[in-house]
């Protein structure tokens, strides 16, 4: 991908603290993947563990690359010559992710100052919550910016950060951690002006140790407020007081109560009064409102009316994989992007209100991953597949007709069978 130039090589060199000549080349892009490198790139050959992508700094450059950062330790073999690759093309660094996060970061405060940037966390529901509040913020006239799919990692955030336009007067991040000190490092990065956390579970509590220390590491979101910025806690979250505490700015909670909302559920449909209006959310369920209050929240210190936030909302459908329903010979409520104990708890609690009296639910239950020694514990408390197919098995003869739950961590692979179920997996195999 190629466009309007972001920074010279130069420049690059500058944020880095490096001091040796660069060639004065434009950088239009930034790529990690050396398959998506076009001309005027820089390619971060970020190590990884399975490859290092030292190995494909010939194939960048083949690709149009104009600049790389590679550890001290690359060599510039025949291919990498014969590609175009020379020693004044190359930013050497010793921590390859803390460059690309400083070139982000850089670029961020000489790019963006203008924008306003808003950051989204918690354990679950932040693509959700996010989507909702883009499709809110397009109903005004501001250019706005959303970071694309789950962009939200130490490597997804600073490559969403080089994506936003800097004419765009709204930006929202997604922004996930699985270890100590990544939240901290993204707050650096993004620099929110407005934040919301939206949970706090057990997603990555086996690298985090405890919910404890998950609510400090989201709670880090507000690591760089200096006195003037927003962040939005959940009101009934068990680590609310924690989050809402020792943060250097303003702190307000979302909520029914804090938003002074009345939730009525009938079947799939629920019905949230807010504002004076009615807004009528399918799916439905108390997990749905919860993030619909979320980014209407936001929304609103982001000059959306009630009204347009309401209207988005009523016709806004999850993501693949996020709750949203499949109908066919019976109705699926696809959420089989990830899972969690509290959000596992949350999609069946959702699930239930959504059923009409006397209809049929079933639930198609997968391992829920990363949670490490707690896992065991965890699955004990919820009736779980063994594996997808022994699941496929198993719902084959389900009824047609009701209501089915297919709930899972993305690694167990329970997606492929949304669609079975939805047709039916015997009149799938005689289609």
């Amino acid at each position: 991908m190629s466009g309007p130039v972001r920074f010279s090589a130069p420049t690059a060199a500058a944020w880095l603290g490096l001091r040796n000549h660069r060639e004065d080349v434009a950088i239009t892009d930034v790529q990690v993947d050396s398959r998506l490198v076009g001309p005027g790139a820089l390619f971060v050959a970020l190590p990884g563990a399975v490859t290092d992508g030292e190995r494909y700094v010939a194939d960048a450059f083949a690709n149009g690359a104009a600049l790389a950062i590679v550890s001290g330790r690359f060599v510039i073999d025949a291919a990498a010559r014969s590609a175009g690759v020379t020693e004044r093309r190359l930013l050497r660094v010793a921590d390859r992710y803390r460059a690309l996060h400083t070139l982000a970061g850089a670029y961020r405060a000489a790019s963006l100052p203008r924008v306003t940037r808003v950051g989204i966390t918690g354990s679950n529901g932040k693509t959700t919550t996010k989507e909702l509040l883009l499709a809110m913020l397009r109903t005004t006239t501001r250019p706005v910016f959303a970071s694309a799919g789950n962009l939200n990692s130490e490597t997804g955030v600073p490559l969403s950060i080089f994506r936003t336009p800097p004419h765009a007067e709204v930006a929202v991040y997604e922004m996930g951690i699985s270890a100590p000190g990544e939240m901290r490092a993204l707050a650096d990065i993004v620099d929110p002006d407005l934040a919301l956390i939206t949970n706090i579970g057990s997603a990555h509590i086996a690298q985090l140790g405890s919910r404890r220390a998950i609510a400090l590491e989201k709670r880090d979101i507000a690591a760089n407020f200096d006195g003037g910025q927003l962040l939005f806690v959940p009101e009934r979250d068990d680590f609310v007081e924690l989050l809402s505490s020792d943060v250097n700015g303003r702190v307000e909670r979302y909520g029914v109560d804090s938003q002074h909302v009345r939730v009525l559920h009938h079947h799939a449909e629920t019905t949230v009064l807010v504002g004076g209006r009615r807004c009528r959310l399918q799916p439905g369920g108390t997990h749905r409102v919860e993030l619909f209050l979320a980014a209407y929240a936001l929304a609103a210190k982001l000059g959306v009316s009630d009204a347009d936030a309401i209207t988005v909302a009523e016709a806004f459908r999850p993501p693949v994989g996020r709750g949203g329903t499949v109908a066919g010979a019976r109705r699926v409520i696809d959420d089989s992007y990830n899972a969690s104990p509290e959000s596992m708890i949350a999609a069946i609690e959702s699930a239930e209100t959504v059923v009409a009296s006397g209809d049929t639910l079933h639930l198609v239950l997968g391992d829920m991953l990363e949670l490490g020694d707690h896992g065991p514990e965890a699955h004990r408390q919820i009736v779980l597949c063994a594996d997808a197919a022994r699941a496929a098995e198993v719902v084959a003869d389900l009824p047609t007709g009701g209501t089915v739950l297919v709930k899972a961590s993305l690694g167990t692979a329970l997606g492929p069978l949304v669609p079975l179920l939805a047709q039916g997996v015997r009149e799938a195999e005689r289609a």
